[in-house]
């Protein structure tokens, strides 16, 4: 079995960066709605309606982009990798790149990648009606990311190794 304290660092690395996203979406939603009442109180509409529209697609794209390159934030670390005191490298040892990290964390993406894609398609008029027609996908993707997490949550308690599927995927694995 792979070492437990590898494994307990791993998962409150994992907890620390699902935490950022939480805080960062809260703030992004106060502001979100201060701006769209503002505009909504002061007969602002296209403050009221665009505004909110534009910060929603920032914070989602931001969003993804933190999911899959995060590993690569703080030098082959995410930010709560680098607080628990572990990295990834390759399974040669190098650090990993940017790609090596987007491969390691597709399985998270797709509920992001599919709210990207309805936050832009939100912002077109006429269009944004559309958009509500597809939040049943929208749904089912992050119910994949979360089915996803599990698996992989027991993957690294499971494997031996304790390698993960986004880690053979990219052919990485996470060390002290």
């Amino acid at each position: 079995m792979t070492d437990s304290s590898l494994q307990q660092k791993r998962l409150a690395a994992a907890a620390i960066d699902i935490g950022i996203l939480i805080v960062l979406g809260m703030i992004m939603s106060g502001v979100g709605l201060a701006i769209g009442c503002s505009g909504a109180l002061s007969k602002i509409h296209t403050l009221a309606n665009y505004l909110w529209h534009v910060l929603a697609l920032v914070y989602v794209f931001g969003s993804l982009a933190f999911v899959l390159g995060r590993d690569v934030l703080a030098g082959s670390a995410s930010p709560g990798k680098k607080i628990m005191g572990i990295r990834v490298v390759t399974v040669t040892g190098s650090p990993i790149g940017v790609m090596e990290s987007i491969k390691r964390n597709a399985l998270f993406s797709p509920g992001f990648a599919m709210a990207a894609l309805l936050a832009l398609l939100a912002m077109i008029p006429f269009v944004g009606c559309v958009a509500c027609l597809l939040l049943p996908l929208r749904l089912l993707a992050g119910v994949f990311a979360v089915v996803a997490g599990i698996y992989e949550i027991v993957m690294i308690i499971q494997e031996p190794s304790g390698v993960r599927l986004g880690d053979k995927m990219a052919g990485t694995r996470v060390v002290l």
